[in-house]
């Protein structure tokens, strides 16, 4: 199970690193401060390689509480503590949580590549 999550998180990782360069979704600052400071618009011809795709189709449908957590860890920059911070948390409530919505998303991205 370690070794899957190993994989899941690399592949995040790199989810996150194109999320951030191409904008698929997963803003890394308010609208309002883009605007403020002229970085608008969207970037219409986003190509993400399939694992990665398949990866962002799973996290979009990730319940609510999984999403957040996966979103800010793996698209926003900081450390645990500055992660912690945005979403309220303290240090060891935001590991555990972290931990079940990696434990859960990579659950689902196991099954669906049993199916494929």
């Amino acid at each position: 199970m370690n070794n899957e999550l190993y994989d899941l998180r690399r592949h995040l990782t790199l989810w996150g690193r194109l999320s951030r360069a191409i904008g698929i979704g997963y803003p890394t600052m308010a609208a309002t401060e883009k605007a403020r400071i002229g970085r608008g618009g969207a970037f219409n011809e986003v190509r993400l390689p399939d694992d990665i795709a398949e990866l962002d189709a799973l996290v979009s449908r990730l319940p609510p509480q999984h999403k957040l957590i996966v979103v800010e860890v793996y698209t926003k920059g900081g450390d645990y503590r500055d992660h912690a911070a945005r979403l309220r948390l303290s240090v060891d409530a935001f590991y555990r949580r972290r931990k079940s919505a990696e434990v859960h998303l990579n659950t689902l991205w196991r099954a669906q590549m049993q199916v494929a």
